[in-house]
């Protein structure tokens, strides 16, 4: 009776033991996946790069420009809001200046995906993320894509 109990207990921690196996395998898998992109990424197969799309936003003329042609149409839209006399007609007008918004941003957002391309074609760069994609990137395209949208 004693042996059964001891051999009993050998089966149960041999059995919980194996999902730290399967643990370890899948952490083991985990880590040779990394590492294997990490040196497709280093290797010269893949150039990748960055860029800022607030910096973009920021200081390119285009976005200037944009703005300048929100604040026009937010004005005009609140002038004739307080002349409105009805809530449907403002409620009207509201959506008005957010359709506006919405392709003015949809028109910044293709130049700048234009801009992009542009750049990332002439220095032969087939991958371009956001810099918080990275803890470190050598290759920042922020400053060139903002000349390529000043430029057209």
């Amino acid at each position: 009776m004693g042996e059964e109990i001891i051999k009993d207990k050998k089966a149960n921690s041999a059995k919980s033991g194996q999902p730290w196996i399967i643990a370890g395998a899948i952490l083991l898998g985990f880590v040779i996946l990394t590492l294997g992109l990490y040196f497709a990424l280093s290797s010269s197969a893949v150039e990748y790069a960055t860029i800022d799309t607030d910096k973009v936003a920021e200081k390119s003329k285009l976005s200037e420009k944009i703005n300048q042609e929100l604040q026009s149409k937010r004005d005009e839209i609140r002038t004739k809001i307080s002349q409105a006399t009805t809530a449907a007609e403002k409620q009207q007008l509201e959506l008005e200046f957010e359709k506006f918004r919405l392709e003015k941003n949809r028109e910044f957002i293709g130049e700048v995906k234009k801009a992009i391309a542009a750049v990332s074609s002439r220095k032969g760069i087939k991958l371009v993320a956001s810099p918080q994609a990275f803890l470190y990137a050598e290759n920042d395209l922020t400053d060139e894509v903002i000349k390529e949208l000043d430029n057209n």
